[in-house]
């Protein structure tokens, strides 16, 4: 293996949208000592069909349309169907330090059509060219699954991420110019 694919296999979870769940290799803990108050007011909602981002004093910053869960499973009923699914209901943390952006060398996207080969397997069909990766709060229920993110690719549908396909880019620039971490809430209509 060429050694910047190494290092980059290093830097970055193992994960595929076309595998169980949008799977990390990587912990999605919150670490030691993170605070996130339980009455907090969320910064980011999905409800199954719209992210909406809230800035710091509660007013809208952007919506976008998404799916979460493959066609025919993005119906909250599916939530436990590992790699199938919509993410479950719950509180989650995006981190501005877990906002990756795809690698787009030659060599970088002939690895990335390998499923096992590349931490961006499917390429830009499967993820787009960003992905921020979300981690539960403790105590949230996730049925058992995780490696979830949000993220963008060229058709609607992951196996439990929030998939924005082409508005990724638009929701990156709103994620980056707030400058901090967000609070997720997951809630379907019922």
């Amino acid at each position: 293996m060429p050694p910047f694919q190494d290092s980059l296999r290093r830097s970055q979870p193992s994960v595929s949208p076309a595998n169980s769940d949008c799977r990390s290799s990587r912990s999605n803990q919150i670490e030691e000592g993170q605070q996130w108050s339980q009455g907090r007011e969320p910064d980011l909602t999905f409800s199954g069909s719209t992210l909406t981002m809230y800035d710091k004093d509660g007013n809208l910053a952007g919506q976008w349309e998404g799916v979460s869960g493959r066609p025919g499973y993005q119906d909250p009923r599916f939530q436990g169907e590992v790699g199938r699914g919509p993410i479950p209901e719950g509180d989650y943390i995006a981190r501005q330090d877990r906002l990756q952006q795809r690698p787009t060398g030659l060599w970088e996207e002939f690895w990335q059509t390998f499923p096992r080969g590349s931490a961006w397997p499917g390429g830009q069909r499967a993820w787009g060219d960003w992905r921020v990766w979300l981690d539960p709060l403790p105590g949230a229920n996730t049925l058992g699954r995780n490696g979830f993110s949000i993220h963008g690719g060229s058709y609607p549908g992951s196996g439990g991420c929030i998939d924005l396909c082409g508005r990724m880019p638009s929701f990156v620039e709103s994620f980056r110019r707030e400058g901090r971490d967000m609070l997720l809430r997951v809630k379907y209509p019922r």
